[in-house]
């Protein structure tokens, strides 16, 4: 996943999004939807979903695709989790086989019945202070080089900022 430069979302594009979106939720949908595809290749599927850490309860924000609702819920579930650590922790995290890894196993083979093999969990900061994390879902694994992930960073980085206006 790399050469996107030309694919991926601009600032302008997502701030359109951000204009044609009545609230974050459906600004978030759009967003999941649209950088999805962006990234997304012939050979590689990909997917996006967001999710809102707040004080008493994790909320599923936005997806580009339903099926990821179980594996949003099962890291819901056990409290942990690619999306749910990025969050917290506000660091990028990789887990380029879902099949090998080993920090949340039943999440993994979860992941990987369902035909995802590489995810990346990257932080969102909303303009509220709110922390969020996207996660990145591939089908493939070691789907995500060094560039792929700069470009996401990118992406996800354009987000606070335009969000600030809704």
């Amino acid at each position: 996943m790399t050469n996107r430069e030309a694919d991926d979302l601009s600032h302008l594009q997502i701030q359109q999004l951000l204009l044609d979106s009545e609230n974050i939720s459906e600004f978030l949908n759009l967003f999941t939807l649209n950088l999805a595809r962006s990234i997304s290749t012939g050979e590689d599927e990909v997917y996006c979903s967001v999710t809102l850490l707040r004080p008493k309860r994790t909320t599923p924000m936005a997806s580009s695709n339903v099926l990821l609702e179980r594996l949003d819920e099962l890291q819901f579930h056990h409290g942990d989790g690619p999306c749910l650590t990025a969050a917290r922790e506000n660091v990028v995290v990789y887990v380029p086989d879902t099949r090998t890894d080993t920090r949340w196993p039943e999440y993994g083979k979860a992941a990987a019945e369902m035909g995802i093999y590489s995810i990346l969990g990257v932080p969102m900061e909303l303009e509220s202070g709110a922390a969020a994390g996207l996660d990145v879902y591939a089908t493939r694994p070691r789907a995500f080089d060094t560039e792929a992930v700069r470009l996401i960073q990118q992406e996800v980085s354009a987000v606070p900022a335009l969000s600030a206006s809704l």
